[in-house]
Formats: structure tokens, C-alpha cells, sequence
């Protein structure tokens, strides 16, 4: 990590302290090291110090902030990136098994394995922080949406009765597939900006 280098309002201090510096050389070289007014220099050269150095160290402070928020960015789009793909997966695997049984009562046992992994896919969904993702982008709006879906697929299989649960899965599949991707793009974009900014 580059280490930020000392900020502009901290070298306008500069000419001041040179001429601090300067003033006290002439006193000490005219009246002597024991003189009050060298120590008062001293003491205004070291105030300008000072001044500079805590202005330094806030501006360092804040630079290393600011990476850690972009860190913590970064891998909250790139988990939530791998969530939405997995939750939009398991919507689609759901639809094919579904598909496969064409929805028939004697198999909705099978749908227990599925709308446990779609309530696992939610789970993790709901537990990501999505304060910390730039709502710009439209990924938390894609988040919620994906969690609506989510939902919405848990209630197909629940409810086998309903006569296009299938077509609702297959739906739901392809609207989960777009959001994961959206999201995908969104969180690479993101990333890249961070990076470019770093």
C-alpha cells in the first residue's frame, strides 16, 4: 500500500516555518541561545511542526480508512456476486427437477432437498450486509429481487397443487439467472473502479 505523501495544506505551512527557522537563527545569532524570544520561536517552529505532522498523520489515517471501506466493498460484492449465482442455480435446478417429475404429488418428496437449498440460498442472501454496496449500481435492488424470487420458487414446491408451479420455476430460473448476472456485472464494475482508484 502506497503511503499518501504530506498533504498540500501541510506545505503551505512550509514558508512559515523557514521563516521561523530563519528568525530564530538571527536571534540566537544576535542576542544569544539563552534569549526568551529564541525560545518563543522555538516554541512557534515547533507548533508549526506539530500542525504539519498531525495533518500528516489524519491524512494517513484517512487514506488507510478509506481502503479498508474499499476492501470490505469488494468482498461484499464478490460474496454476494457467488450468492446470487448459487441462489439462481439452485432456482434452475429446482425448475429441471420439477420438469422432470412434471409435478407430480408422489414426488414432492424429492422437493424437500430443493426448498431446503432455496432456503439456504435466502438465508445467505437476507445475512449479507447490502448497506455497504453502492446502491448506484443497482445491486441491491437486484439483491431483493433475487430474494423475492427466491421466495417465490420455495412457494411453487411447497404448494405442488399449482397447476403452472413449473412455469412459475422456469420463470422464476430465468429472471434469478438475469439478476445473478446483473450483479455479476455490477460487482466486476465496482471492483474495477476501486482498483483503477487505488
Amino acid at each position: 500500500m502506497k503511503t499518501p505523501q504530506i498533504p498540500r495544506a501541510a506545505w503551505a505551512l512550509v514558508p512559515a516555518a523557514l521563516v521561523c527557522g530563519a528568525l530564530l537563527g538571527y536571534i540566537i545569532a544576535t542576542k544569544g541561545i539563552a534569549s526568551s524570544e529564541a525560545a518563543a520561536w522555538l516554541q512557534a517552529l515547533g507548533s508549526v511542526g506539530a500542525i504539519i505532522g498531525a495533518i500528516w498523520i489524519a491524512q494517513v489515517a484517512a487514506h488507510r480508512e478509506e481502503r479498508a471501506g474499499e476492501r470490505a466493498r469488494a468482498n461484499s460484492l464478490a460474496t454476494l456476486a457467488d450468492v446470487a449465482a448459487h441462489a439462481a442455480q439452485t432456482i434452475r435446478s429446482a425448475a429441471q427437477r420439477y420438469d422432470a417429475t412434471r409435478g407430480s404429488f408422489t414426488a414432492s418428496r424429492d422437493f424437500g432437498t430443493d426448498i431446503a437449498a432455496l432456503r439456504d440460498a435466502a438465508a445467505a442472501l437476507e445475512s449479507l450486509s447490502l448497506t455497504s454496496i453502492p446502491a448506484r449500481a443497482g445491486l441491491v435492488t437486484s439483491a431483493m429481487k433475487l430474494r423475492r424470487l427466491l421466495i417465490e420458487a420455495i412457494g411453487s414446491l411447497d404448494a405442488m397443487a399449482v397447476p403452472d408451479g413449473g412455469l412459475r420455476l422456469r420463470s422464476a430460473a430465468e429472471e434469478a439467472e438475469t439478476c445473478a448476472a446483473g450483479i455479476a456485472a455490477g460487482a466486476k464494475h465496482l471492483s474495477d473502479q476501486a482498483t483503477m482508484g487505488s
